[in-house]
């Protein structure tokens, strides 16, 4: 089928769809390939994307990857940065409270994606001033976890 040519978050993919119905799809992005379901309002139940069992010959590089140790910050008006989720999945552990003191490279969620658990990193020190989500809670992509202050 088509290939797609794709800027998410300032970073170039491609995307192939391999097969495409009303409720499902294959799809292959930088060679790692998704099986994804939809869904229809009234059904009420999340689209979801599982990662097939096929090799992987070249994954995704974004700079935003828990595979790289660390989650994305961004600086905001006021000197507090953001600590934002890496991709999308289901915060299953917080590490820190709001008070704590944390270190660069610290572990601050455990984070599952793609029934897979990963450590969402801090990039900088700093106190945690507000958490902005909770255990059980479902994250996008991008979405803000948590601020730190000076």
């Amino acid at each position: 089928m088509k290939t797609y040519s794709m800027k998410i978050n300032g970073e170039n993919f491609e995307a192939r769809i391999i097969e495409f119905t009303a409720d499902h799809a294959k799809v292959e992005v930088n060679g790692v390939e998704f099986a994804v379901e939809f869904s229809t309002e009234s059904s009420q139940t999340e689209t979801k994307a599982v990662q097939t069992e096929k090799p992987v010959q070249s994954m995704p590089q974004v700079n935003t990857s828990v595979s790289s140790g660390s989650a994305a910050t961004a600086p905001s008006q006021s000197g507090v940065k953001t600590v934002v989720t890496p991709l999308p999945g289901l915060i299953l552990e917080t590490k820190v409270q709001v008070g704590d003191r944390v270190e660069e490279d610290q572990i601050l969620f455990v984070l599952e994606a793609m029934k897979m658990e990963s450590d969402v990193f801090s990039t900088h020190s700093g106190t945690v001033t507000k958490i902005l989500v909770n255990k059980g809670d479902n994250v996008i992509d991008g979405q803000v976890l948590l601020e730190i202050g000076d």
